[in-house]
């Protein structure tokens, strides 16, 4: 299993990474993955900002415990919104509203592009695009089971809501924008 998948030292991942720390505040937190730590210390990335890490190993699995908590190890995500989703549980969010998780990527494939803010060739997984449907859709499915067993366990304690229109991630109950941010 390929789990330095996050952090490769290649120059596309480099100036990615140098390009994001450009932007940020010395002030700022940031959480990463274990597996960036040698690439951000060596490269002496992000020295002006403070950083967490994350230590991901396994899996989520029907039935099977698993922790969620930053402070020790949790299974590997597979894809950042699910990261954030438990960064923001750590953090003692009870209740997260998410915006732009349309999760358009499942019928558009190599339409993407045209549905993201950035070019995917900015994207440090830019080379993902020439899988073939059978390795994308198992993909899909992991990350949906995923979504499905986290909500699963926290559903008790947090309360996740989609805002996002026309959306493929239905895991978490649907809301309207308008109505969530008019009660606001």
């Amino acid at each position: 299993m390929k789990c330095n998948i996050h952090f490769q030292n290649n120059a596309t991942s480099i100036n990615w990474l140098k390009a994001l720390e450009k932007k940020l505040s010395p002030n700022t937190t940031l959480i990463f993955s274990m597996y960036g730590k040698s690439l951000i210390e060596s490269k002496k990335m992000f020295t002006k900002n403070n950083i967490n890490y994350f230590c991901q190993f396994g899996s989520f699995k029907e039935n099977q415990k698993y922790n969620i908590n930053l402070d020790k190890v949790i299974p590997l995500v597979s894809n950042v919104t699910l990261g954030a989703i438990i960064a923001a549980v750590y953090m003692g969010f009870r209740t997260i509203y998410l915006l732009g998780c349309e999760h358009s990527f499942i019928v558009l494939a190599g339409e993407a592009e045209a549905k993201r803010f950035y070019k995917l060739k900015q994207h440090v997984f830019s080379n993902t695009t020439n899988i073939s449907n059978e390795r994308r859709l198992g993909s899909v499915h992991r990350l949906f089971r995923e979504y499905r067993l986290f909500s699963q366990k926290m559903s008790k304690e947090v309360k996740i809501f989609n805002l996002t229109p026309k959306t493929y991630l239905d895991v978490f109950p649907l809301k309207k924008y308008e109505t969530v941010i008019a009660s606001i």
